[in-house]
Order: C-alpha cells, then sequence, then structure tokens
C-alpha cells in the first residue's frame, strides 16, 4: 500500500496495478483466507516478496506471478525454492523438470501397464493401513486424565499482577500502579509477598534464568502486541533491554540462550542482545514457549490473529523434529500455558472455553511419519477436566513440574461504575444507580441508552425515565462498542460471536440473535455510523500480522468494503455528527487523525493521545480523548479542525493504587463528560495436580 502519507485511490503505474500490497489483499485475489494465503507460501512455494523492516517484514506479490504459479499448481506441477529435495542443483525448475524427466515418463508407462485395478488396490491397502494406525492412536485416548487434588491461594493483595513465572522455589510477578512498577515475589508453596521498585513503567514477567537470579520481562503494550525485552536482577534494581528486537512472548532455554515469538518465527538471542538469529519460521504467528525437562524439546503454540484456533507444536532443540501435538476448534479455540510433565514426553496445557479453564494432557507422537497429521495426534489429548475447583479464567500460568503443580494468576470479577462530571464543583457523581457498565451510547430520541455489562461483556438497553435494564445480547456472545443507527431502528457492535472470530453485528432494540453485517471479513472492530445511515466505518483489530490495519468503510446498499485511502496503520474510527469528518488513532505517534471526507485527505491535528476511546461532541466542533497518565490523567477536547486542547477533567481522584484499571469515557446527550471506572484484581493460585 505504500507510505500513508502518499497513499492515493488511483495507482499510477502498470505494475502498481498488478502489486498486491498486504496478505489480506493476496487472500482475496486467491479467493482464500489469509491463513490459507500463509500456508501456500510457507509450504507450497507460492511467490510472496517482504520489504525488511526492524520491527517486521511487509509482504507484497504480484498477479501474473500468483497466477503462473495457480496454473502450475492445477496441473500438478510444484514450484520447488531452490535447494529443497528435488532440487539438488538449487535451480529453482526442478518441477518442470520432474515433469518432463525420462523418469517420469517411464513412471507413467508402468502406470498403464499395471492398469487402473491394481492402482485401485493399492490405494485401498494404504487407506486400510492408515485406518489402522488411526485406530492405533485413538485407543491411546483410553488412559485416565491428570487429576487435579486441590488449590490454595498464594497472595491477597487485591493488586493487577502482569505475568508469572517459577524457580520453583519462588513465583515472580510485576505489579503496576499510578506511582511506578515494582518486581515483585512470593514463595511458591504460600507466604509473604515481597516488591522492590523497578524502573519499567509497565512489563509482564515471562521466564526466570536456569540459575535463578534474574527474570525475563517484556513490555506490556496490550493483547497480541510485541513489546521490547528486559533482563533484570531476581532483587530488582535495574533492568537492560535486549537488544532492540520486539516479542510476543520468551522462554530462557536451559542452555542460556533466549528464544522469543517475533511476527511469523521464533528466534533466539543472547542476553547482552547479540546474535539475534531466526531458530523457526511458520505461517502462522507463534507465541508460548516452554522447554521439556532435560532441555531438548521446546513447545510452543501458533494462531491467526483473529481466526482461531490455535495449534501446539514441539520441536527439538536444534530445530528439527517438529511435532504437532494437538490443535483446538472454533470450541475450543483458546490455548495457554503449556509445561512438561517430569521425566514424561507429555505436555500439558490449558484450554479456555466459555469462561472456564480446562487442565488437558497431550502426549509427544512418538510416530514421527504421522506428525503432519491433524487427527492422528489430535486422538492422542486426554479428556478435559475443569481446573481448579473454580477458578474461572488464566492470564498466564507457570509450571512447577517437579512437585506436579501450577502456579496461575486468575483474575476476580470485573466491576464497573458509570460517573457523571460536575464541572461546576470538580466531581465525579455516580449514575445509572450503580450499574455496572462501559461503552454506553444514548438513542436518538434521548429516552434509552445502550451498555455493555463489565462482568460478562452482554449487551443491555437502559431505560433512562423509568431506569429499567433489559438484556438484548447476552453472555458467551461477547459484545462491544455498541452504537445506534440514526433511524433507531438498530444497534451496531462489535461482537464476537460462535466463530470466536471478532466481526460487525447488527441487533434490533428489542434484543434477539446478533446478525453479522460483513460477510468473509474478520477481525472488524468498533462500528460507527455516517450521517445519514447508509456507511459504516470502523478500524480492524488484531491485523499486525496480516497486514490490513487501517480504517474501513462499508456501503450497506451496495455492501462494499474499501479501506480509506492514506489509513494503513490506523485505528479507532469515529464518524462526526455532522458527517464531514472522520477521526481515528495513529498507533505509531499516539497521533489524532482528522480525515476530510470531502477532500478524503488525513491530517494530524494532535498527539499523543492515549487509549482507543474517541467522542465527538455533538456539534462536531470538538474531539475528546484521553491524555496523560498516572497523576496527570485526564480527559481534554480538541478543537476541530485547529487541533487547539482543552482539558476537561482529571482523573487522578478516580484511580484506585494498585490496581489494573480500564477506561472508558464517552458523553451524554448534553455533552456532559461520562467516565467508566472498571477496576479488578487478580491473584496467584497453586493448583496440585496427579499423573495417571
Amino acid at each position: 500500500m505504500g507510505d500513508p502519507a502518499n497513499n492515493s485511490e488511483v495507482l499510477t503505474t502498470d505494475q502498481d496495478k498488478e502489486r498486491l500490497g498486504s496478505w489480506k489483499e493476496i487472500a482475496d485475489f486467491l479467493g482464500r483466507s489469509v491463513r490459507t494465503a500463509q500456508r501456500y507460501e510457507a509450504e507450497e512455494g507460492m511467490p510472496v516478496h517482504r520489504h525488511k523492516h526492524s520491527d517486521a517484514d511487509t509482504v507484497y506479490a504480484f498477479k501474473p506471478e500468483i497466477e503462473a504459479w495457480l496454473a502450475s499448481r492445477q496441473s500438478g506441477v510444484r514450484n520447488l525454492k531452490p535447494g529443497d529435495q528435488g532440487d539438488p542443483h538449487g535451480t529453482g525448475d526442478s518441477g518442470r523438470q520432474i515433469q518432463n524427466s525420462p523418469a517420469n515418463h517411464h513412471g507413467s508407462m508402468i502406470g498403464r501397464m499395471f492398469g487402473l485395478r491394481a492402482w485401485l488396490a493399492v490405494v485401498v491397502l494404504a487407506t486400510v493401513a492408515l485406518a489402522a494406525a488411526g485406530l492405533l492412536v485413538m485407543s491411546s485416548d483410553s488412559s485416565p486424565p491428570v487429576r487435579l487434588l486441590g488449590y490454595a491461594q498464594l497472595t491477597h493483595d487485591g493488586h493487577w499482577k502482569f505475568g508469572i513465572a517459577t524457580d520453583a522455589v519462588w513465583a515472580y510477578f510485576f505489579e503496576g500502579g499510578t506511582a511506578g512498577g515494582n518486581l515483585c515475589k512470593v514463595p511458591a508453596t504460600g507466604g509473604e509477598v515481597t516488591c522492590v521498585p523497578i524502573d519499567l513503567p509497565s512489563a509482564k514477567v515471562v521466564a526466570v534464568s536456569p540459575d535463578g537470579a534474574k527474570v525475563l520481562l517484556i513490555g506490556e503494550q496490550g493483547i497480541n502486541v510485541e513489546g521490547a525485552m528486559w533482563v533484570a536482577s531476581a532483587t530488582g534494581g535495574q533492568a537492560h533491554k535486549v537488544g532492540t528486537v520486539t516479542a510476543l512472548d520468551a522462554a530462557w532455554a536451559p542452555r542460556k540462550k533466549i528464544f522469543f515469538t517475533h511476527a511469523f518465527a521464533i528466534w533466539t538471542i543472547n542476553e547482552d542482545g547479540t546474535d539475534a538469529t531466526q531458530f523457526l519460521k511458520m505461517p502462522e504467528v507463534a507465541s508460548n514457549l516452554g522447554w521439556s525437562p532435560d532441555g531438548n524439546r521446546l513447545w510452543y503454540t501458533t494462531f491467526t490473529p483473529g481466526t482461531p484456533p490455535a495449534t501446539i507444536w514441539s520441536v527439538n532443540f536444534d530445530g528439527t523434529g517438529q511435532r504437532r501435538l494437538w490443535a483446538g476448534d472454533r470450541e475450543h479455540a483458546g490455548v495457554c500455558c503449556g509445561f512438561w510433565l517430569a521425566s514424561r514426553k507429555t505436555l500439558g496445557f490449558l484450554e479456555l472455553s466459555n469462561y472456564q479453564a480446562y487442565l488437558r494432557v497431550a502426549e509427544d507422537d512418538p510416530w514421527p511419519a504421522f506428525a503432519k497429521g491433524t487427527w492422528f495426534s489430535l486422538r492422542r489429548v486426554s479428556a478435559a477436566a475443569q481446573t481448579a475447583f473454580g477458578l474461572s479464567w488464566v492470564d498466564r500460568m507457570a509450571p512447577d513440574a517437579a512437585h506436579n503443580r501450577l502456579l496461575a494468576l486468575d483474575p476476580g470479577p470485573r466491576q464497573g461504575r458509570v460517573y457523571r462530571f460536575d464541572p461546576g464543583n470538580n466531581t465525579f457523581q455516580p449514575m445509572m444507580d450503580g450499574t455496572s457498565a462501559r461503552d454506553i451510547d444514548f438513542s436518538p430520541d434521548g429516552h434509552s441508552a445502550v451498555f455493555i455489562d463489565n462482568y460478562d461483556n452482554s449487551l443491555w438497553r437502559y431505560d433512562l425515565g423509568q431506569r429499567v435494564k433489559t438484556p438484548l445480547v447476552r453472555a458467551p456472545f461477547f459484545s462491544s462498542l455498541p452504537r445506534w443507527s440514526p433511524d433507531g431502528r438498530s444497534i451496531a457492535l462489535s461482537g464476537m460471536g460462535p466463530d470466536k472470530v471478532w466481526r460487525i453485528y447488527r441487533v434490533s432494540p428489542q434484543g434477539g440473535t446478533p446478525e453479522s453485517i460483513i460477510p468473509n471479513d474478520p477481525n472488524e472492530g468498533a462500528p460507527t455510523w455516517s450521517r445519514d445511515g447508509r456507511t459504516l466505518v470502523f478500524g480492524k483489530i488484531d491485523c499486525v500480522w496480516s497486514g490490513d490495519c487501517g480504517i474501513y468503510e462499508y456501503d450497506l446498499t451496495a455492501q462494499s468494503l474499501r479501506m480509506l485511502p492514506g489509513s494503513q496503520g490506523f485505528r479507532t474510527a469515529r464518524c462526526s455528527p455532522d458527517g464531514r469528518y472522520t477521526a481515528a488513532l495513529r498507533p505509531s505517534d499516539g497521533g489524532l487523525m482528522l480525515f476530510d471526507c470531502k477532500s478524503r485527505r488525513w491530517q494530524r491535528i494532535y498527539g499523543p493521545v492515549a487509549g482507543d476511546c474517541l467522542s465527538w461532541s455533538h456539534d462536531s466542533k470538538y474531539i475528546y480523548s484521553h491524555v496523560g497518565t498516572g497523576q496527570d490523567d485526564q480527559i481534554c477536547r480538541v478543537s476541530v479542525p485547529s487541533g487547539v486542547p482543552e482539558r476537561v477533567a482529571n482523573l487522578k481522584d478516580l484511580q484506585i493504587s494498585g490496581n489494573r484499571m480500564s477506561m472508558w469515557f464517552g458523553l451524554a446527550p448534553d455533552d456532559s463528560l461520562l467516565v467508566t471506572q472498571a477496576a479488578a484484581s487478580n491473584e496467584i493460585f497453586s493448583v496440585s495436580y496427579q499423573l495417571p
């Protein structure tokens, strides 16, 4: 797509017309999903080019090359890459050589002599053999699952904890607050929590060094967002950065190398940031790393953001022997926190589904010949057992396989109260009768509001006159950021249904089954209506690796979808009430961006801003945004189009020290400021288990 500042709707050269500038465009050209397109490139040599960047690669392809590859694929010719098996000379043309070789011609003659009937017999025998092998593997599922013996709560401080790792003596974690961060630890058997200051504003603990002297942390940026890696002494103090790389997850190898996941690969690096080397490449995003007790095998998960399910793999220390151990489905898509069981070739992991955590066990498949077959290894997973007799969810888990226990972070219920700011006395006053609500939007007639319940993410309508709440869409459907249509007849929202994919839905103000609006388009963020109600504008989420981050508009009448020119990389779209502008955020610098719907151009009018909330005043003269952190946490309004800021309210009086707070804000029909204080805490539990 090019640099956003130079992007335009009309491409200028013949080469540009034939160019596909992202995984999304490549997938659309193929008529397949992004995940399938990436697999074609990784496994079947589909021609895809890359621009190398420091943080991630940008992909592009050309239509004629893709068409030629498709033609060769359909004719049975596989374009091997130089160095592939069957291309010993590295010519890259071995597919054509194989098709026209004398040996291939001789084989076809034998096939004709052998006869169709004999060929069918071979196929039948092969099928029977495979079925027998499948029954062998299926029989292994009869072993009893791991037993859960009990759990104990190790911390009780009510603070939010980021990450957890253990050396079997201590459980380490990071605690954040308005005053800064602390590296904390608690004995793995329970006891007093001790904390020391650490010079990082926000981070999560992911690993402890093999000698127990150091802790590895990753900067906390948000869900599925990479951050810089840091190494700190287990006693606290100064932390040093591990090179200039970013990682989604990391693990300290028993042989003292750091293995980390970055984009579509696993990498290794030294603690001092030197010798960053790609260890293993894959067609999906890699996450969640862990080592077998002998240090010879690594486990990891792969996933496509917004397109479940996740898959668990294992591989040898030298990169050989890659095996698929387990793959979820759309009903059981969440995978977390794998761990090797002591002295066994067995992997335990958590499956997250419908607000419950389940413990599963999968054997590391001893039959390499079947390692690439999904259904073989799937049958080697034990029956599920609900974990911890009541733990509802798990943020992260640290295994202590030597003592048959797991140390898990389990969040308590999230609550949120709504406040209305009174500028007269500079105070926040509770409203909506203490309802736990966020993402509030008011009907055009001003009689009702819709909101999301903080506890279970269900959608509700609130009658402002009668003060009565009515459920519209209940859990386990995950609702977010509802918006009334201009005529008040429907509500658009971002949600996650049974397919576990973020999409834009529409529902009646009286409730009912949500209807997906845009076909075959995942990762859709919060919708916002155009003034005439004919168009929805939205930003993408979980889109960094697929390369389709940007602001999109969907014409409901024509059923057509397109990205706004120059918006690549932007998020959080909001249309102005008068229909003249669209506001958005640019994550690269926190810039508040303004799109003129007539000139079709963007300009940066203010920044940086914090969070993802933007609200327009009803006269379209101001954009309200969240600015600052800690003691300087405030809501300001920015004039349009001049970009002059004006402070509206300071939020420091709503902060709860030590607790994680997510802040939503919006405007009432009279433009008075509404704020939801959604506070939560999580605690560490020790879960003991017994092997069969």
